[in-house]
Formats: C-alpha cells, structure tokens, sequence
C-alpha cells in the first residue's frame, strides 16, 4: 500500500476474497480468483498483480477460510450443518464496525468455529507517515497472550 497515494497492489492466489470496509459496509473487492496456489504442481500462469484504491479511512480485512467454516448447529445430535454464506462474514464485519477484537466474538454467535481463524486488518488513515517510523516486534505464543496484545494496542 502506497502512504501516500493509497495505492493498493496485490494479488489473490486462490484465497478467499479481499474484503474492503468502506462507511461502515463490508464488500468484496474481487468477485474471481485466477490464479491457482502458488507451488501447485503443473499449473503454468502467469502472475497478475491487481490495484486497488483505497480511500482515507478505508479498511481491508484478508483471511483464511476459517472465518467462513462455522459449524451452524454445534451442540445438536443431528448431522453438522455448515455454512456455506460467503457474505456471513461481510455481515460480521459490518455488525463489528470493523473491530478486530469484536468479529471473533460476532462470529461465533453464529456457529461453532471448525478451522483456523486467521485475520488481517489493515486500515489506509491517509494521514502523512512520519519519516522513521518505531516498529515494534512482539512474539506471542498463546491466542490469549494475542488478544491482551491487541487491546493494549487499541486501548
């Protein structure tokens, strides 16, 4: 991402979709995905680098397939019933207003989740970026040491 211009580039190789929370609704922002994992064997293509431009204030959510696996019925005798509403998690997003901390939460209201939950947040303030910036380096070994981490961050 470009601090400057909000130049977005990137590409998608065969993960769930980018998510872009703009005014406080979830869209996705591709609706294909060419290109196949990368390392797949005997698959020839070519790299295709996208854009995207992103507006002050402008969040972007990418994440796993675990935040779509939700096991809608948990607890019951009968066969799982699992979601298949890739719009459930635009959904989430929304009724989180973008927090992080809150679409975990949000999400098991739902279902019982059956995968990993891995999740990118990357809000483009478009303020200007001081010259040297502190980067601050945090290893966590535990899910709870993640979230504390989080929300000291976030006050």
């Amino acid at each position: 991402i470009d601090d400057e211009t909000g130049d977005m580039f990137y590409f998608n190789a065969e993960h769930p979709f980018t998510i872009l929370y703009r005014d406080e609704c979830a869209s996705f922002i591709e609706d294909s995905v060419p290109l196949r994992k990368l390392g797949t064997p005997d698959i020839e293509g070519k790299l295709f680098v996208k854009t995207f431009k992103l507006k002050p204030k402008d969040v972007i959510f990418i994440g796993s397939d675990g935040k779509d696996d939700l096991v809608l019925n948990s607890g019951s005798t009968e066969p799982r019933i699992i979601n298949f509403d890739e719009n459930l998690f635009l959904r989430v997003v929304e009724l989180s207003k973008g927090n992080i901390l809150t679409i975990k939460n949000k999400l098991s209201s739902y279902g019982e989740i059956m995968d990993d939950l891995s999740i990118l947040r990357i809000e483009y303030t478009g303020d200007d970026i001081p010259e040297e910036i502190e980067v601050k380096k945090t290893i966590v070994s535990t899910q709870k040491e993640a979230i504390e981490l989080l929300e000291s961050m976030t006050g």
